[in-house]
């Protein structure tokens, strides 16, 4: 089985990987991993966050319905460090991990979630979402898969061009 790295060079052999996305490919060290102060996991995205960063030219997230010719959309990826750092797991891991939201009990388990905790109501949120997507649309739950989503025959039918620029 390839690393999510061989699998990349594999897909997109002339284009390095984003240090971005290397650095979400590194396992969080044991004991670097804090809770913020206001006992939150920074892993999750809560949706009430969200509401905070409303504007519609920066965004890490989008659809791609959204998108139209000539917008200009500024995507903010924070520079990862240990302490909030959320990797991508390996597709074999992931593929192990349930996805649907008649699952939660076990992922709470296997995330040793409380059910009543706010990061166990995330997830059915996020669940929830990702099921009420339409058939073309995906929430990969790994590199290789968002790999395999942006390289298929229904995703490369719509291609659109960006510009990657770094912001410091």
């Amino acid at each position: 089985m390839a690393t999510p790295q061989e699998y990349w060079a594999r897909s997109f052999p002339n284009t390095l990987m984003p240090d971005d996305i290397c650095a979400r490919l590194r396992p969080v060290p044991l004991g670097l991993l804090h809770m913020g102060s206001d006992g939150r996991d920074p892993r999750f995205i809560y949706t009430e966050t969200l509401r905070e960063y409303n504007d519609p030219k920066e965004t890490t997230l989008f659809l791609e319905k959204k998108l139209k010719v000539g917008m200009r959309k500024l995507f903010h990826f924070p520079k990862s460090d240990f302490n909030n750092a959320s990797p991508f797991l390996p597709r074999e891991a992931a593929d192990a991990i349930p996805f649907s939201s008649a699952e939660v009990p076990r992922i709470l388990q296997i995330f040793s979630l409380p059910p009543a905790s706010i990061e166990a109501k995330e997830v059915h949120r996020g669940l929830a979402w990702c099921e009420s997507l339409a058939a073309n649309e995906k929430c990969p739950t790994s590199l290789e898969a968002m790999i395999d989503y942006a390289t298929s025959s229904e995703s490369r039918a719509r291609c659109y061009k960006a510009e990657l620029c770094s912001v410091p």
